[in-house]
Formats: C-alpha cells, sequence, structure tokens
C-alpha cells in the first residue's frame, strides 16, 4: 500500500475524533478487492453492544469495546460476507505502518513492492527434511 494511502487510512477514521471511545477499541480491515458502499450497506452487521463498523475506500474501521478476542466482526467474517481477501490490524498497528511511511525517503514508497520469496532451494525429491536437533532428545537430556 503506497505511503499516501496509509496516510488516508489514519487521517480518515471516523471514531478517532468521537470523545467517548478508546483508540484501544480500533482496528481497520483491510479488504483486497473492490466492494462497493451499496454491498457493505446491505450486510447485516453481526455487531455486538457498543461495536461499531463504518466504511470508507476499501477499509472497513472497527470499534470494538470489548476487544478483538469476542466479536463477530472479524476477518473471517468480512471475507464470507464482502467475498473478497481482507487483512485486519488494530489501531496501534496501522499507525505504526503510517510512521514507518512517514519515515521512507520521498514519503510515497510503498511498504513492500512484492511479496517475499523463498531464498533457500527446495530439497531433492524424495529426500525428506533432516529431523530437527531437538526432536531425537530424550526428555531431561541435555543438548
Amino acid at each position: 500500500m503506497p505511503c499516501a494511502a496509509m496516510d488516508r487510512v489514519v487521517s480518515s477514521n471516523p471514531f478517532a475524533s468521537h470523545p467517548d471511545l478508546d483508540e484501544r477499541w480500533f482496528h481497520a480491515t483491510f479488504l483486497f478487492g473492490p466492494v462497493s458502499e451499496d454491498v457493505f450497506a446491505g450486510l447485516k452487521l453481526p455487531a455486538g453492544q457498543g461495536e461499531l463498523a463504518a466504511f470508507a475506500g476499501n477499509v472497513v474501521f472497527l470499534c470494538l469495546p470489548n476487544g478483538y478476542g469476542r466479536t463477530k466482526l472479524t476477518n473471517a467474517y468480512f471475507e464470507r460476507a464482502l467475498r473478497t481477501p481482507a487483512t485486519t490490524r488494530n489501531w496501534r498497528t496501522v499507525c505504526a505502518l503510517a510512521g514507518m511511511c512517514a519515515d521512507c525517503r520521498g514519503g510515497e514508497a510503498p511498504l513492500r513492492e512484492a511479496p517475499l520469496r523463498a531464498t533457500a532451494a527446495p530439497p531433492p525429491a524424495g529426500d525428506a527434511p533432516p529431523p530437527r536437533p531437538d526432536a531425537r532428545r530424550k526428555p531431561g537430556s541435555v543438548a
């Protein structure tokens, strides 16, 4: 995600300016495919008491006072309901990523241009990987 887009995410959080909401309750679900506002508005969100969700761009902003571990507004829910891959991050992580973008030279460098790729060659076909060194030790033995 380009830095400018990450800055827009941080500045677009509709819950950030509400004085009664704690920033620790905020999360952002980043959607990897296009989703229209009409489709999002048509969802019957399984929000618990006090939970809020808002949609802007391709981000679902969440306010979860009971925590992410207790909500039904999970990454899996949005992936199923909106039929697109997604990833959810807590607000502290979102702000940290935006801060890293601000430190980039030029301010517009993407966080990662391509996925990481393995640098080691795979083992030859038919060869099993060697066992972990600790897998052969007996309980109570010293390496």
